[in-house]
């Protein structure tokens, strides 16, 4: 296997650049800005990085089938306008900051329905949720998580992902994918107790789990 390479695109600094998503279709890249409280639109073919500013943090960002995208800023999930760069609340959703808490990671299943989890403000209490985002209505799947990260499923559709970062605990739940249901919670991979270890997000494919570690480093 070759050595991966890693190289900087886009050159936009960022305060806490997470959440990059691919959109074939319009062959750009989403991500954004959690504490800069911004979305940005990568566009590779120019090389140009283009920011939409918000009002408040933004933990994560998928697009709409039908355009735009969904949101899951600090005070609810969002309906944006890539273009104008104007959100709309969706009505009866959750708003984390009521419990002292912020949206961070969050997915799309592959049927769609989309994964946004939150997590406590001062990282320390649980005081977030993992939540499915489904024709807009918005349910707890895993209740009482501090720091909520590294959602995704297996090629198969049969297996889903879910780090609380605190935990240092990589979770797998059987997934019914016509459903959504997840059930079956048990940990797979354990980190030990570093000062290195603080974070982690997961990335699958078909055969293997790769971790990314805040703290940790190539070698």
């Amino acid at each position: 296997m070759s050595e991966p390479v890693v190289e900087v695109i886009g050159h936009t600094h960022a305060r806490l650049g997470e959440g990059p998503m691919w959109v074939a279709k319009d062959k750009v890249l989403l991500w954004v800005d959690i504490m800069g409280q911004a979305v940005h639109v990568y566009d590779p073919d120019t090389d140009k990085d283009r920011t939409i500013q918000l009002d408040q943090k933004v933990g994560t960002i998928v697009p709409r089938k039908n355009g735009g995208a969904i949101v899951a800023l600090h005070r609810g999930f969002a309906e944006l306008d890539l273009q104008t760069g104007e959100y709309k609340l969706l009505p009866n959703t959750p708003d984390p900051s009521q419990d002292g808490a912020r949206f961070n990671d969050g997915k799309c299943d592959p049927r769609g329905r989309l994964w946004a989890g939150s997590m406590d403000l001062d990282e320390k209490d649980s005081k977030g949720n993992l939540y499915m985002l489904d024709k807009g209505v918005a349910t707890v799947q895993v209740p009482n998580v501090t720091i909520s990260n590294g959602l995704c499923w297996s090629g198969d559709h049969k297996r889903f992902f879910f780090i609380d970062t605190p935990t240092r605990s990589v979770d797998c739940f059987d997934y019914d994918v016509d459903t959504g249901n997840i059930s079956n919670r048990r940990s797979i991979i354990s980190i030990f107790p570093s000062t290195s270890f603080s974070s982690c997000l997961v990335v699958l494919t078909c055969v293997y789990v790769f971790l990314k570690i805040w703290g940790g480093r190539m070698g």
